[in-house]
């Protein structure tokens, strides 16, 4: 037996033993990456047959999710476009209405104030009592229309349209019973009643034009357009 120093790997040991010890120190050198790697190769096995026994059912699940997810949408999209449109044709509708109403009462006011202006100007031409008798009972049928015409503007109008139609009724009915009365009025004092009636119904004109959204430039009346008219322009 060789038992030269140089040839022994771990001294005080014989050749033979030194290498059964270094062997075995190798091999369980080795075990724990051995172990690890079995470790790794079982559980991505185990994983790739648990993801292949589940493809189906994950497939299907995904299927269920898109179409309801899909469903979903469809019907969101559905439900705010329906919204919209309702949304839209309803204030269509309101607007027609309060034009409707709009027009209604201010035709009626502007009948009533021209024919209390008719009927102060019948007074001073010397018209007759019969035709001044036909002319007050056609001004309570117009006085009786322009109040029923303004009830429907609390209903549909804004604040300003309707703050403007009491300031014309005001003015109206400031008309209606000098004419109604018969006042003996001068003609600044008459002519003072009518550019206020002018000047309410043209603040009414532009309430109602402006909480309608009516686009454009607004032209004020002036004097000139009463039956009763003087070259001097009515108050603003």
């Amino acid at each position: 037996m060789d038992e030269t120093p140089s040839a022994w790997p771990f001294p005080g040991k014989c050749g033979r033993c030194a290498q059964s010890l270094q062997a075995r120190r190798q091999q369980s050198s080795r075990m724990p990456a051995l172990r690890l790697t079995c470790i790794v190769t079982f559980v991505a096995e185990r994983r790739t047959k648990g993801w292949v026994a589940m493809s189906p059912a994950v497939t299907a699940l995904t299927t269920v999710l898109a179409v309801l997810a899909g469903s979903a949408a469809t019907y969101l999209v559905g439900k705010l476009t329906d919204r919209d449109r309702f949304a839209r044709e309803l204030k269509v509708r309101w607007d027609q209405r309060r034009l409707d109403a709009c027009l209604s009462y201010v035709s009626a006011a502007k009948l009533t104030g021209t024919v209390a202006i008719q009927i102060q100007q019948g007074r001073i031409d010397g018209a007759s009592e019969a035709d001044v008798a036909a002319s007050l009972q056609q001004l309570g049928e117009a006085e009786g229309r322009r109040a029923e015409a303004f009830e429907a503007l609390p209903l549909l109008a804004d604040g300003d349209t309707i703050e403007a139609a009491h300031d014309l009724n005001r003015a109206t009915w400031q008309l209606t019973e000098a004419a109604r009365r018969g006042m003996e009025l001068d003609e600044q004092a008459w002519h003072g009643k009518a550019d206020n009636w002018v000047t309410a119904l043209n603040n009414f004109h532009s309430a109602a034009r402006a909480g309608l959204n009516v686009p454009g430039r607004f032209s004020r009346r002036d004097v000139a357009a009463l039956v009763i008219s003087r070259p001097e322009r009515a108050a603003a």
